[in-house]
């Protein structure tokens, strides 16, 4: 796979604004609890807008999720150590800010310009037209293995990124506010879940039960980690007599699965028309009369 070393840079023109950590200035050392030269972290990016010479200006500012740290400003952003080709570097430059999620660490300080670049190890993508809600943390989740005799039970377990705080367990992830109309809502919990997305998300009261009431972890974006696919799908396809179809399940990975053949039953004509940013899949669907069945996948898939 080629790669090659990504410095991304605006360059803009005239003179520079003032109150921002630029580099290691600022106060920021190698000392300090959160982002570092030999600590990574995770971070969301804004452009820098401000008017002056790159790389003074011209760069990225870098905020640290569940930190109250002020902006670190950055000139380049190098993507020579993380594992993606071209083609989606290129795609995660051109994303909306608010869908993109980097987690990497600081250079040292440029004698020169005293400016600092941030090396990206590992990138994530969220969910087109969505937006972390104000207030959310951003979480890694997993399953922790405990089995209950009564419900609810809170075997899942939800850890602050960059953080110290203390993991909490939880009952259910919910990805609905996530998710746009028609999005695999399966595909992307199971991302969340056992593929190393980070989603952004606050705990919220669920349904109660005798034994408790259920703790959600309600996510309004979910991150997912890149580069992002389906895997290694079975191409097998069943033979189909007259009057017979191909049906089949799609999985948590979006593999479409055969699931041999069936007669198609009376089926609707309507077809979704996926919002901005996702592309529409579809299949005969083997629970449903094989009738087609619809997905809007992100089209940086």
């Amino acid at each position: 796979m080629a790669r090659f070393r990504w410095l991304v840079s605006l360059v803009v023109l005239s003179g520079c604004g003032i109150g921002v950590t630029i580099g290691g200035g600022g106060g920021l050392t190698d000392s300090d609890e959160a982002l570092s030269t030999v600590k990574a972290g995770f971070v969301t990016i804004q452009h820098d807008a401000r008017k002056c010479a790159a790389p003074l200006c011209g760069g990225y500012f870098l905020s640290q999720p569940n930190h109250s740290l002020a902006p670190i400003y950055v000139a380049e952003l190098d993507f020579s150590q993380s594992n993606l080709a071209d083609a989606e570097v290129q795609k995660l430059v051109d994303a909306p800010e608010a869908e993109v999620l980097l987690f990497g660490k600081l250079t040292r300080q440029s004698r020169s310009t005293h400016t600092r670049n941030f090396i990206v190890l590992d990138a994530y993508r969220g969910m087109p037209g969505r937006t972390a809600a104000e207030g959310d943390a951003f979480y890694s989740v997993a399953s922790n293995g405990r089995q209950c005799f009564a419900a609810p039970c809170n075997a899942l377990t939800a850890t602050k990124v960059s953080s110290t705080a203390k993991a909490k367990d939880f009952t259910t992830l919910s990805v609905a506010s996530a998710a746009a109309a028609f999005v695999d809502e399966a595909w992307l919990s199971h991302r969340a879940l056992d593929g190393g997305a980070i989603v952004a998300a606050t705990f919220v009261s669920g349904e109660r039960y005798p034994a408790g009431t259920e703790k959600v972890l309600d996510a309004s974006q979910v991150f997912v980690h890149l580069p992002e696919s389906s895997g290694m799908c079975p191409h097998h396809v069943s033979a189909c007599s007259g009057g017979q179809v191909n049906v089949y399940q799609r999985n948590n990975d979006r593999c479409v699965i055969d699931e041999g053949c069936e007669a198609p039953g009376m089926c609707s004509m309507m077809m979704p028309a996926c919002p901005e940013g996702y592309v529409l899949s579809s299949w005969r669907d083997a629970d449903n009369n094989a009738c087609p069945k619809y997905a809007c996948d992100p089209a940086w898939l």
